[in-house]
């Protein structure tokens, strides 16, 4: 998952660690998480340290949880791409489009499906997830790997909101 900081205009915090008046220059990152749900809302769950199987036709829900730390408020997903590396520049890969711009392409997945919505963020986590999605595969490899550039939102900047339309 790449993730991308917020440029927009409007008040933001520093996200060094300060001690007194002296900056000691550490970085505080955003505590993301990322989770697969299957069917029944329950994360998968790699078995004795191998890859979950899933099967052509499987309804899946990809899941970001953001905890709220007073420095990273929310999140929007910019653009998610399955490949068939763990590499996303690989020259290998064949790769499908699934989001752009923070919106769904119709010729790769319904809008509904991959649209990323918001809506079980409390106040101390921000979580932002798919509707159910079926799984496909590509035609070079037995794996899929997701990769996705999130834009992290600082608190007090200008709305950060996920777009709704549909790409073309």
């Amino acid at each position: 998952m790449s993730v991308l900081l917020d440029e927009s205009n409007g008040p933001r915090p520093n996200p060094r660690v300060r001690r007194g008046a002296e900056e000691r220059g550490v970085t505080k990152s955003p505590q993301l998480t990322l989770s697969i749900l299957d069917s029944l809302d329950q994360p998968l769950k790699a078995r004795d340290g191998d890859f979950t199987r899933l099967y052509v036709g499987d309804r899946i829900r990809f899941l970001i949880n953001l905890t709220r730390d007073g420095i990273y408020d929310s999140l929007v997903v910019l653009q998610c791409v399955m490949s068939s590396s763990s590499l996303l520049q690989d020259p290998r890969a064949e790769t499908r489009v699934l989001l752009t711009n923070g919106c769904p392409l119709m010729d790769e997945a319904t809008a509904s499906s991959w649209r990323w919505t918001s809506e079980k963020s409390t106040v101390s986590s921000f979580v932002s997830n798919t509707q159910p999605v079926s799984i496909f595969r590509l035609s070079r490899s037995a794996y899929v790997y997701l990769h996705c550039a999130v834009k992290m939102c600082f608190v007090g900047a200008s709305p950060c909101k996920q777009p709704t339309t549909v790409g073309l």
